[in-house]
């Protein structure tokens, strides 16, 4: 029998909406390539800190884009049912790559400089931590062939991942009306992110709770 891919609309969506974080590392990783290039330090002085720590970048914004892109995939049922090998070596480089992004934000919350403040470092640190925590709880979840266990404890983790858009989607019209964003509103900006995306992770899954209380009651 033909093995058939579907990735319904889940997937694309997801991918539609960490392509405002794709883009940006994307681009953010031209700027600092180019500079490295052609010897020409970027006039912005955020931009120079990225070219004078290109490794440390590198390691937080590739495998922050693996994450992103593999995100997607471990959630489409299709993979699960007929590629069962690709999903599982997928999700050990999803989990890797999540792991390395966040041990990497916590590193360059420390080298570079204290824009967004304290507050801002809050969130570096509670959330990276966090994602880290969840990360793990997945993999010895799926250690112990607990698959429900480890099935929300992966969106959980992918949550906190793609909040690097959702504090995006609150960060351009900001800039838009008002400019470069001070160091408030740039903690603002990412609490906003992780706290919607965490919030939202947990409504799924009370969601899926409830559906699954009312399916054994029928």
């Amino acid at each position: 029998m033909q093995k058939k891919l579907t990735l319904g609309w889940l997937a694309p969506v997801l991918w539609l909406f960490g392509s405002l974080a794709i883009l940006s590392a994307i681009y953010r990783m031209w700027i600092t390539t180019a500079a490295l290039t052609t010897g020409v330090m970027p006039t912005d002085p955020g931009d120079v800190h990225y070219v004078k720590h290109i490794l440390m970048i590198s390691l937080h914004i590739v495998p922050g884009l693996i994450f992103l892109v593999l995100g997607p995939l471990q959630f489409t049922p299709s993979i699960r049912a007929h590629w069962p090998k690709f999903h599982r070596w997928s999700g050990r480089v999803f989990i890797a790559s999540g792991f390395v992004t966040a041990v990497t934000a916590m590193t360059m919350n420390m080298v570079f400089p204290p824009v967004g403040g304290l507050f801002k470092s809050l969130a570096v640190y509670i959330f990276s931590i966090a994602q880290i925590v969840t990360l793990i709880v997945a993999l010895r979840a799926i250690l112990r062939r607990d698959i429900a266990r480890h099935r929300a404890w992966m969106i959980r983790a992918f949550a906190i991942g793609l909040s690097v858009s959702t504090m995006r989607i609150f960060f351009i019209p900001v800039f838009i009306l008002y400019g470069i964003p001070n160091d408030f509103t740039i903690a603002l900006g990412m609490w906003i992110g992780f706290v919607v995306n965490t919030l939202a992770a947990e409504f799924i899954l009370w969601r899926e709770r409830v559906k699954r209380s009312v399916t054994k009651v029928a």
